[in-house]
Parts: C-alpha cells; sequence; structure tokens
C-alpha cells in the first residue's frame, strides 16, 4: 500500500499535468509579449497555440519556433523521446533537465502527446486529407473618417480579411491570404479582388531532410546581421534563448504587407552539413522623385490616389543562403546576401541619413557559430557588407545551475554597414551606427517564483534621427512572476530608459528623455473564469521640460459557461497627460488580431468578445470597443480623423474547418 500511495503521489501532478493547460493563451499573451513585440512573433505564437505540435514527432527545427526555448533544451526535450521512444503525457516534461516551471507551464500551450502514426501516409493524403481551415473577419466601424467623407479614400470604410489555411502534421502546409484594409478600394485600381494578397506552400520530407517553400515566407538565421527578425522587436527575448545559428523559414501567414521574401526556398541535410537558400522577387512601396528612390513605405495603407502612386513601384531582386556544418555541441556556418533594386536609392540628405544605403545593390557575408557546453553557451554572428563595413554580435549565456541564467551580449554596428533586410537585437531602427552592452538574468529557483531583468546601454557613434552627433542610453527592465497554487499569476514589472536627444533650439546640445514605466497585475483563473486586474503608471520627462504622469486601472475578464462558448471583457480608465507618457494594455481579441492598444490623455477603453463554437466544423467571433475621451473633441489627424470623442467598432468573424 505503502508503494501504492507513493506511485499515486508522483503521478498526480503528471495527469494534471495531461488534461489541463497550466495557464492560459491571454496568460501567457499578456506575461510574454509587451508594446515592443512583433505582430509576427505574435501571430506565429498564436497559430502554434491553436495548433500544437505533437511531442512525438515534432522535429528539433519546430521546438526552436518557440522563442523562449533553447537549443540545449530542445535537444534535451528530443534525447528523453529517443530514449523512452516516445512521451504518454505532457507530464512527463518534468524529468527533463533545464526545463523550469515557467518553461513547462508554456510548453503545455504549444505542444500535446499523441500516439506515433503507424505507416507513411500516401502523398494524396499528405496533400489534402489533413486539417483545412477557412477564416474571414469583417470590421465595421460605427463612425466615419475625414477620407471617407470628402471623398479621398478611393474604398469603403470597412475592413475584410480571408485567410485559408493547410496543415497536414506540420509536414504538409500551405495557404492564402487576402486582405482589403479600411479605405482601400474593391476590385478596382489593380486590386484582384483586394489590395494585399499573400499565399506560400511549405513541404517537409518524412525524414526531415529536406523542405521546400515557395510563395511567401520570412528567413531567420545567425544574430539577424543580415537577414531575419532574431528578436522580435523585444529584447526580454534574450533572456530566454540565444539567437538561433541555423538558418529557419517560416511561411509568411501574418496580415503584415512588409519585411517577407516572396519567391523560392529550400533547404537539405547530410550528414553534419546543412545546406539552405533561396531566392526572392518583390515589388515595394517607396515614396519617390523622378527616377530616384527616397525612402520605402511599410504601412502597407492604398486608400488615396497619393498612396496608390506609391504602391509596388520598386522592384526587388534578393538572393542568399547558408552552409552550415552541425556538431551535437557546437555548429558554425557561413551565410551570404546579395539584394538589388531597379531604382537607385538616394535619401534625402539629413544628418542622421548621411551612411544610409546609397544606390541599387548591396550585399553581406556572415560567419555565425553556437557553442554549448555543460554550463556556458557561446553564439554568435560577425558580418561585413560589400565594402567591408564590420558588424559585430556575440552572446554569452552562463547557467551556473538549472535555474539560473545570465546573459551577457556585445554588438558593436559600424556607421557605414549596410544590411536592408537584418534586424538583430538593437536600439536603432536598423543594424548599423551602434555599439550595446546588455547584462540579463532569470532566476526560477524558488517553487512558483521567477525573477528576470537586463539592463541594456547603447551608444550612437553618429547622428540619429532625433540627435545630432554621438549620443547614448540605456533600457532596463526587471520582473517579477508568481506562480499562485491556485493556477494564476501576480506580475510586478518595472521598465526604464533614457535616451539622448536634440534640445530644441539649441542645436548640438543634447538632453535625455527618460521613460519609468511600472505594471502590477494579477491573473486568476479556473475553468470556467479568469479575472486579470491591473494598474500602470507612466512617468515620462526630459531634462528641459520636467516630468509628465500617466496612470491607468483596468480589468479584463473571461467567462466560460459552456465549452463550446467563450465571453470576454475589458474596462480601462487611463489620465495622462501626453503620449509620452501613454499606458498599454491587452485587450479580448478575436482570432489573429491581438495587440496592445496605447492609452493616453483622458478617457475609457472598453470591449465586449464572444466566440461560439456552434457545430465541430464552424465558429462565430463578435466584438465591440469602444474609445471614448473625457478631454478631446476629435480623434486622429488629416484623413484619418474622426469628428468626434468616441471611437465605436464592431468585428465579425466566421472559422470553418474541414
Amino acid at each position: 500500500m505503502k508503494h501504492a500511495a507513493l506511485v499515486l503521489f508522483l503521478l498526480f501532478p503528471i495527469t494534471l499535468f495531461a488534461q489541463e493547460r497550466y495557464i492560459s493563451w491571454t496568460d501567457f499573451a499578456d506575461t510574454y509579449f509587451d508594446e515592443q513585440s512583433s505582430e509576427e512573433l505574435q501571430e506565429q505564437l498564436e497559430n502554434l497555440y491553436l495548433h500544437p505540435m505533437n511531442l512525438n514527432t515534432v522535429s528539433r527545427d519546430d521546438l526552436l519556433r518557440l522563442p523562449f526555448l533553447d537549443e540545449a533544451q530542445a535537444d534535451s526535450i528530443l534525447a528523453y523521446r529517443d530514449r523512452h521512444h516516445q512521451f504518454l503525457t505532457l507530464g512527463e516534461l518534468q524529468f527533463i533537465t533545464g526545463l523550469s516551471y515557467t518553461d513547462r507551464c508554456y510548453l503545455s500551450l504549444f505542444l500535446q502527446a499523441l500516439p506515433l502514426p503507424q505507416q507513411v501516409a500516401p502523398l494524396k493524403v499528405r496533400l489534402f486529407s489533413g486539417r483545412h481551415e477557412l477564416e474571414t473577419r469583417l470590421d465595421i466601424p460605427l463612425y466615419r473618417r475625414r477620407g471617407e467623407q470628402d471623398d479621398a479614400y478611393l474604398g469603403s470604410g470597412l475592413y475584410n480579411n480571408l485567410r485559408y489555411r493547410y496543415d497536414w502534421h506540420r509536414r504538409v502546409q500551405y495557404g492564402l491570404t487576402l486582405e482589403k484594409d479600411a479605405g482601400e478600394p474593391i476590385g478596382r485600381y489593380r486590386n484582384y479582388p483586394y489590395d494585399a494578397l499573400s499565399a506560400y506552400a511549405h513541404y517537409h520530407s518524412p525524414n526531415n531532410r529536406y523542405e521546400l517553400l515557395a510563395g511567401d515566407y520570412t528567413v531567420t538565421i545567425g544574430q539577424g546581421l543580415l537577414f531575419g527578425c532574431a528578436t522580435y522587436g523585444a529584447k526580454a527575448t534574450l533572456l530566454d534563448a540565444p539567437r538561433r545559428t541555423a538558418m529557419v523559414l517560416h511561411n509568411h501567414s501574418s496580415l503584415s504587407e512588409a519585411r517577407f521574401f516572396r519567391g523560392m526556398a529550400g533547404g537539405i541535410r547530410h550528414g553534419n552539413w546543412q545546406l539552405t537558400a533561396f531566392l526572392s522577387y518583390r515589388q515595394l512601396d517607396s515614396r519617390q522623385e523622378g527616377d530616384t528612390v527616397r525612402s520605402f513605405l511599410y504601412d502597407g495603407y492604398h486608400r488615396t490616389a497619393r498612396e496608390l502612386s506609391r504602391r509596388r513601384n520598386v522592384d526587388n531582386l534578393t538572393a542568399g543562403g547558408q552552409l552550415l556544418y552541425l556538431r551535437p555541441q557546437w555548429r558554425i556556418g557561413v551565410s551570404g546576401l546579395y539584394t538589388h533594386y531597379d531604382h537607385f536609392l538616394l535619401p534625402e540628405r539629413r544628418a542622421y541619413t548621411q551612411y544610409f544605403m546609397r544606390g541599387k545593390d548591396a550585399a553581406g557575408l556572415s560567419v555565425s557559430y553556437y557553442l554549448h557546453s555543460h554550463r556556458f553557451t557561446l553564439s554568435g554572428e560577425a558580418a561585413t557588407d560589400r565594402r567591408l563595413h564590420l558588424a559585430v554580435t556575440n552572446t554569452l549565456v552562463y547557467s551556473p545551475f538549472s535555474s539560473c541564467q545570465l546573459t551577457l551580449q556585445h554588438r558593436a554596428f559600424a556607421p557605414r554597414f549596410v544590411s536592408p533586410h537584418g534586424d538583430a537585437l538593437q536600439e536603432g531602427s536598423r543594424v548599423a551606427n551602434e555599439h550595446g552592452l546588455f547584462l540579463g538574468g532569470k532566476y526560477s529557483g524558488f517553487r512558483r517564483l521567477e525573477l528576470r531583468g537586463y539592463v541594456d546601454f547603447f551608444r550612437f557613434p553618429t547622428s540619429t534621427f532625433r540627435a545630432t552627433g554621438a549620443s547614448q542610453g540605456f533600457d532596463a527592465m526587471a520582473q517579477v512572476l508568481w506562480q499562485l497554487k491556485t493556477g494564476g499569476q501576480l506580475l510586478l514589472r518595472y521598465r526604464a530608459k533614457a535616451k539622448q536627444q536634440n534640445i530644441p533650439k539649441y542645436a548640438g546640445l543634447l538632453q535625455y528623455a527618460t521613460t519609468h514605466r511600472l505594471r502590477a497585475q494579477l491573473n486568476l483563473r479556473n475553468y470556467r473564469w479568469e479575472l486579470h486586474p491591473a494598474i500602470d503608471i507612466a512617468l515620462a520627462g526630459k531634462q528641459t521640460t520636467g516630468n509628465t504622469l500617466g496612470w491607468m486601472l483596468s480589468l479584463r475578464t473571461g467567462f466560460r459557461p459552456t465549452s463550446t462558448l467563450k465571453l470576454a471583457a475589458l474596462a480601462a480608465v487611463f489620465f495622462t497627460d501626453d503620449y509620452a507618457s501613454a499606458c498599454y494594455v491587452y485587450e479580448p481579441y478575436l482570432r489573429h488580431a491581438g495587440g496592445f492598444g496605447a492609452c493616453y490623455y483622458h478617457g475609457l477603453r472598453t470591449a465586449l468578445l464572444g466566440q461560439w463554437q456552434l457545430t465541430k466544423k464552424w465558429d462565430i467571433g463578435v466584438k465591440y470597443s469602444l474609445l471614448h475621451y473625457f478631454n478631446k473633441s476629435a480623434i486622429g489627424a488629416g484623413e484619418q480623423l474622426i469628428s468626434s470623442a468616441s471611437k465605436n467598432d464592431f468585428s465579425l468573424q466566421l472559422r470553418w474547418r474541414f
């Protein structure tokens, strides 16, 4: 009996883990993301949450799509699977060295333990017998903007998108996306039928030896010096995992109309070698003077005649690839990139644009590496452009024990370094003109308490957009996350940022613009309801103008009266002195439409959401949102102006699975 009781005691938490996710998606999103996180990262992870990966068939590359998981952790998961042949429940993750309680909570959202397939499926089954999804969303504004009233907008104020997705065990995937922004025309001005169209097809061989991708895709490699989205806009992601060395191809399934490639890509593995290459041809939006490109446009809006005249008026041809040598504990790769524009790039002469790219061609070559030992992980990348200007970044992660991780990152980008598709851990808007030192760490040695934080010091050797001459600053964050026994969380986060800027009317003199943000949030939930009360405080100021203050009280709640119906609501009251002291709140949202809303000046923000699973194949979602200002009589400016203190929106979403 004693032995039986001991077995039941040990298996109870495993069974509990197998039956229910430790945290909800909103808990994860509100904790892991912030206002700096990119829409691409949020949508990629939301897709993985909606369609969890099978832990018994998932590949190493698929595990590394989770940005909070490092390569050593992924290898430990796969090694355990190889020893035991398969996972029976997700609870077995607690036996894997290097996974903290928080890691296991996060993984429960994106993984499931399903039986192994009995046989290799025929090609026809893989191509057509997987999971099909058709989804559409219609946003109806209950107001009119100035652009609609004066007929400056060529289309209606309605927003609509249509998304089709196919997936067979993550081995075969293809999809199509159509989107019309509010104000854009339908079926006119070369819209067939909508302004934006995106498609992809992605194939993985059964043994993961090769993959092929056609259509729209994104690329992540190394530290992002040449191409990729290495940090997804948030420095805090570096605390979870050093950047990847291997080249990873992602389907471009988001609604973003910028920063992706269009064409062909593929990879092949043989022994310890891996070769990946891609070829892309795209037409980009730009602002031109004659035959000269002054700047590129990335917002994707084509509502007015002027915006249409700038649509897809530059051809861009890009080719790149990587040759990688892999070993269990280390790897090294060589990458190359070439990009060509059919128009001459010549930015306007300003102090901060003096070293921007000029001409029609750009190229780069980089070497990236990854080295892992018992306690140390070292990764980095060194790149040069075609004129031999250098950019270097290196990251050292030290784990004195499994529950503690310390991160040190150094970066040095030459002012003249040119990388049109680069996106590394950086403070500036491009991979150039920056020196930085990042110090961070996280500790999860307590049973349910996790501590994390960082400080990033940066310096710009030459002029930037808001500072003439050399400038500097720092960005710091500290966070406490306490997992409550009831399944909830208590989050405390403080962030401070200081950055030098010009003093108006005093040429050559700089001042510090500083922002302090404090957030306290309680996440409570059970199997039917969830509650998220929070308070935010923001203090912003400059040396010559004094401080401005902002605060916000918010409450987000959710309720599941039945297994097929989900209700959610948000109410936030905010009072800020200006935009610099704005507060940010995570709203309840329909699928693939999430994010943080900025709340500034005096007002109220509310949202009501309902999602109902009508049948096993049909889902319907509705959302109503209201933004009302107490001290403003109009919202927006220019053609986006709303001549009212209130902004009301209604959204309808339908999803069909077959």
